[in-house]
């Protein structure tokens, strides 16, 4: 018996997995072009490496987002917009400045973000959105961690979020 992992639905990028078995042998067909794809153990080491190698990755991933998206809210919290500046890509902290013709610290502040705490986290590779009540905080990875790319960020039906601060 071989436990092999199968994709039962997929949506874009986002796929549900479930496990299974099949006997040793047993061919995995693709269930469109029905070509056989793999055979028995090679699916199941294939299979276990990938969930290894992505699983980690992922949660050390979800972490360092989760940290990154509280120490920017509570700095928005605490009023020290001169800390949650620091934690802007630099992009999103130019356009924020230019945008308001004032410094950094002086525009955030003028915004009155919430300050509530990171809800649910999605992580896209080096892309993350952090749910916030009523909104979001977008953040992007660069060598020097996890930076904010969106604040303030309320969904529009059917089109792409509204962000008071954004790259």
């Amino acid at each position: 018996m071989v436990t092999t992992i199968r994709v039962v639905h997929q949506l874009g990028d986002r796929v549900a997995l479930t496990t299974g078995s099949t006997e040793e042998g047993d061919r995995v067909v693709d269930r469109h072009s029905g070509r056989s794809l793999l055979h028995g153990r090679a699916v199941a080491a294939i299979a276990v490496a990938a969930l290894v190698a992505t699983g980690g990755c992922a949660s050390a991933a979800t972490s360092d987002v989760q940290a990154a998206a509280q120490r920017f809210q509570t700095a928005i919290r605490d009023h020290q917009p001169e800390v949650a500046c620091g934690m802007l890509s630099d992009e999103a902290r130019s356009s924020l400045q230019s945008t308001s013709a004032r410094p950094c610290d002086q525009a955030l502040d003028a915004l009155h973000l919430s300050g509530a705490s990171p809800g649910a986290i999605e992580v896209w590779g080096d892309n993350a959105q952090v749910r916030l009540p009523g909104g979001a905080l977008f953040l992007a990875e660069f060598s020097a961690g996890w930076k904010i790319t969106g604040a303030g960020c309320t969904p529009r039906s059917g089109r792409p979020y509204a962000c008071s601060v954004r790259s």
